[in-house]
């Protein structure tokens, strides 16, 4: 990539170092295993534009 991409969204790039691009999160009895104050958000550091989640459940 160019030196002027990285200029424009250096935040961007800073803040997916720091939290990163994806999450394992534990399925029990078919429901999402958080704790009392967590949830799940997501965060477009990069915007807006359009995005493709994708979600993969592997089973026992």
């Amino acid at each position: 990539m160019e030196a002027q991409h990285y200029r424009r969204n250096a935040h961007a790039h800073l803040g997916n170092t720091i939290i990163g691009d994806s999450r394992v999160i534990p399925v029990v009895s078919g429901r999402l295993s958080l704790g009392t104050w967590q949830r799940i958000l997501f965060i477009e550091m990069d915007g807006p534009r359009e995005r493709t989640v994708n979600l993969l459940y592997v089973g026992e």
